[in-house]
């Protein structure tokens, strides 16, 4: 048990003046679960972001080409989790979802869906309004 407790510690919220009301600072970015216990889902060497619109054909990209792309961009910022816990400069480097929706996938349409539901590879899903 005591090869956890640094990990715990890690995790643990620190009060800190700066922050947005109810925010602790954490040491170290947790991974989003619904139970930190349970091991990470396997990720395929290449993950690809499939969206498969409501009329016309499947739309897929890899990683790679993502991060390969125009529309890749990095920032570092802050991020405060609904939760009550806030990590602090955190390195981003991605493609924001709706740049790449609207080059991507809005002109084959005719008509914009009203939401999105995404999946992740651990099974949880979320629905985009």
């Amino acid at each position: 048990m005591t090869g956890l407790m640094p990990q715990a510690r890690a995790l643990w919220p620190r009060r800190a003046p700066d922050l947005p009301p109810g925010q602790r600072a954490l040491d170290a970015f947790p991974r989003f679960t619904d139970n930190p216990l349970r091991p990470p889902p396997a990720i395929p060497d290449q993950p690809v972001l499939r969206v498969v619109p409501p009329e016309g054909e499947e739309v897929g990209i890899t990683y790679d080409e993502l991060r390969a792309s125009e529309l890749a961009r990095s920032q570092t910022s802050d991020l405060h989790c609904v939760t009550t816990w806030t990590a602090r400069r955190q390195r981003w480097t991605g493609v924001p979802l709706a740049a790449w929706w609207h080059s991507r996938i809005a002109p084959s349409l005719t008509q914009m869906p009203e939401f999105a539901v995404v999946r992740g590879y651990d099974g949880a899903q979320a629905v985009f309004r």
